[in-house]
């Protein structure tokens, strides 16, 4: 969609003829229609306060490949960073699942090793050892183990990730900064 293209929708949205709309903005009617059709542009001041107005971001406004607010690079840079933080948040819940399942089953074992014998062969067999064996839960505790170690690995590779993006965009904007400064 074009600048024009996506006032009108927006204005159309707000339920404002271009005469309401050029009376918000102080600017006349046929300005706005030369907007809406792509004959003109607004000067800066005008665009951020239609930014404003329809609560999306200048980027959205100007660049036309952006479709959606969504699709703005600000937003999708945003958008990317809370999926990395949800993944390290997901990946570390996955591990402390796997904690609790070997937590309660160490828990058990302990209550369990109060009531029997565990001496096998004249060797004293740890209680938590000779529980998963009496009870077959040793693909429980393969799963646990797994689950922590998979959460663990998993969370720190999207931190990874996520610090890679963080900092690649703060080198690009750096640039933009010294640019602005000469």
């Amino acid at each position: 969609m074009t600048f024009g293209e996506k006032i009108a929708e927006k204005r159309k949205l707000k339920g404002w003829s271009q005469e309401q709309f050029s009376d918000i903005l102080g600017v006349s009617r046929q300005a706005v229609s030369k907007w809406e059709t792509g004959e003109a542009y607004p000067d800066t001041e005008k665009i951020i306060k239609i930014s404003v107005l329809f609560d999306v971001s200048t980027d959205y406004l100007l660049k036309d490949y952006c479709d959606s607010e969504e699709a703005t690079p600000g937003v999708m840079a945003v958008r990317k960073t809370e999926l990395h933080t949800a993944k390290i948040i997901a990946g570390f819940l996955c591990a402390l699942f796997g904690v609790i399942i070997l937590g309660v089953i160490n828990v058990f074992a302990e209550i369990d090793d109060q009531n029997v014998s565990h001496g096998i062969g004249g060797y004293y067999t740890p209680p938590f050892i000779s529980f998963i064996r009496n009870f077959g839960l040793e693909w429980l505790v393969v799963i646990g183990a797994l689950m922590i170690i998979g959460g663990v690995i998993y969370s720190l590779v999207c931190f990874i990730k996520k610090r890679q993006a963080v900092s690649s965009k703060t080198k690009a904007v750096k640039p933009e900064r010294q640019a602005r400064r000469k």
